[in-house]
């Protein structure tokens, strides 16, 4: 446990200097850029002060003495806005650091975290075939001319003859194969008779399954799901005397390890199955009118979809697919919509002719796209908190001290900035509470519980992210706070009872 602590904390540092030098390099070339508009500025204005020193002597002065009033004042606040820029500057590279961390960890061939290799998973309906032995029987007239040569060659005169239009058979389905030759008064006959396995297509008369997905996180920024599938078709021998049949199962497509694999079939175990790597295959003979269930269940691991396919435009009878997610489901566009949407997805056909599949997809946020976005709205809470802070205290007339104000931005800060070294050890929502709670409480220590509500609103401002897809109504409401919260103390007394004088 240590290790991985340390080997964390080690590549921590590394992603932070690393990060600090990134961002360092980037702000000094920004710098560098805005050197020659800053000595614009600066000439442009001694040119104007020169020419007002020239124009208008005793202006110029009162100017000077107005600029200097205003630069004292204005003094005490500059280690705020230094502070201000540091705080800034840190949450850019916690930003950056948090971000490396799980390129660098996606990138890893090795990982101490399940990552399961199952993508998109697809799992294509069985095939139902029955065997029979068909005979097969074909015949060449041998021309008179090599008939002739019979007599003088005797057998081998015709051997050439009949290899040119029946070549030896090269079918594993061949099971006998018998040559003659045959007299027909001045006729000679070449026959073969061939019996050959065939395999005919039978229907699959019912289908009967359900999924069921639980989701699990990889803590390298991607999700993955663990499918339960349970399956039973059902088929019968439509005729009077006993039927071989085969049926093959196509194991899922992109699917990490089947766990937990189960073949029955007429309530037991099936023994005769020869598996292959793309599935198994079941041989067994029905008897006459014979109605059989084939039951199948595994566990497997995938993620983003699920889909299941039907074997090209076919006819699919008794259909019905039930699936339990906890997560929000999307399917594709064109691909077979439930029948039935409730607590679980049913898809439910007595007979349909289609070429479609099942095609489902559990949409998620990624990990570092909801943690990228934190961060840069965490500088975005920096500066909010200000803006803030000073309208708050003036509509409350309170008195906000510029060394008071630095420490509350700095705490803000270090709280904020702290959740990207806890997430080593939390999780990365859990890490970011905990730094939330760390900047609000840092602040009221330095502003004191007069500015409880927007210090501790700021701080919690970025957890808006980590809501899901409602980021935007937590901001709202938040915004509104905001707002009512430098509104007089008696302007909701005046609406009451404006509304109460409309009632009556």
């Amino acid at each position: 446990m240590l290790s991985h602590v340390f080997a964390y904390a080690n590549g921590m540092v590394q992603n932070t200097i690393g990060g600090f030098f990134s961002r360092l390099d980037a702000w000094l070339s920004t710098l560098m850029a805005a050197i020659p508009f800053v000595l614009l500025v600066i000439g442009l204005a001694l040119i104007l002060a020169l020419i007002l020193y020239t124009l208008h002597r005793e202006g110029f002065l009162a100017f000077r003495t107005w600029f200097v009033q205003q630069a004292n004042r204005c003094l005490p606040w500059l280690p705020m806005v230094a502070v201000v820029v540091l705080v800034l500057f840190g949450l850019k590279i916690a930003q950056y650091a948090v971000g490396l961390r799980y390129v660098s960890q996606n990138n890893a061939r090795f990982s101490k975290l399940e990552d399961p290799p199952g993508r998109d998973t697809v799992q294509a309906e069985p095939s139902l075939n029955y065997t029979e032995v068909k005979t097969y029987i074909r015949s060449i007239r041998v021309p008179p001319e090599v008939l002739k040569r019979l007599d003088e060659e005797g057998r081998d005169a015709i051997l050439p003859y009949v290899q040119e239009y029946l070549a030896e058979p090269q079918s594993k389905n061949v099971r006998r194969v018998v040559d003659s030759i045959l007299k027909n008064g001045k006729s000679l006959f070449f026959v073969r008779e061939a019996q050959i396995l065939e395999q005919s297509s039978l229907p699959i008369e019912s289908s009967n399954i359900s999924t069921d997905f639980e989701f699990a996180d990889t803590g390298l920024g991607r999700s993955f799901y663990r499918a339960t599938f349970k399956a039973d078709y059902g088929f019968s021998n439509p005729n009077d005397t006993p039927l071989n049949i085969v049926f093959f199962f196509p194991f899922p497509d992109n699917s990490g390890a089947l766990s937990d694999f189960e073949f029955k079939a007429r309530g037991e175990t099936a023994q005769e199955i020869v598996p292959s790597n793309n599935g198994f295959t079941w041989y067994a003979t029905l008897k006459p009118k014979e109605k059989i269930v084939a039951q199948i269940k595994y566990k497997n691991q995938g993620s983003d979809t699920w889909n299941y396919r039907f074997s090209g435009r076919s006819i699919v009878s008794n259909f019905k697919l039930e699936v339990n997610s906890p997560r929000t489901v999307k399917f594709l566009r064109g691909s077979l919509y439930p029948t039935t949407i409730g607590s679980s997805l049913i898809w439910q056909f007595p007979k349909i002719v289609t070429s479609q599949g099942v095609v489902l997809s559990f949409p998620e946020t990624s990990l570092r796209e909801t943690l990228s976005k934190t961060y840069v709205f965490m500088q975005f809470a920096i500066v909010f908190a200000l803006v803030w802070f000073g309208l708050y205290a003036f509509s409350r007339k309170l008195i906000l001290e510029p060394y008071r104000l630095a420490l509350a931005v700095l705490g803000l800060g270090l709280g904020l900035g702290a959740s990207s070294v806890l997430m080593g050890y939390l999780d990365p929502s859990l890490a970011i509470w905990f730094g939330a709670v760390i900047a609000a409480g840092l602040g009221i220590l330095a502003l004191g519980l007069s500015f409880a509500l927007p210090v501790v609103l700021s701080s919690l401002s970025p957890l808006a992210f980590l809501s899901g897809g409602n980021a935007g109504l937590w901001l709202l409401l938040l915004a509104l706070v905001a707002v009512s919260s430098l509104l007089p103390k008696d302007t909701l007394g005046r609406l009451a009872a404006l509304l109460t004088r409309g009632k009556s």
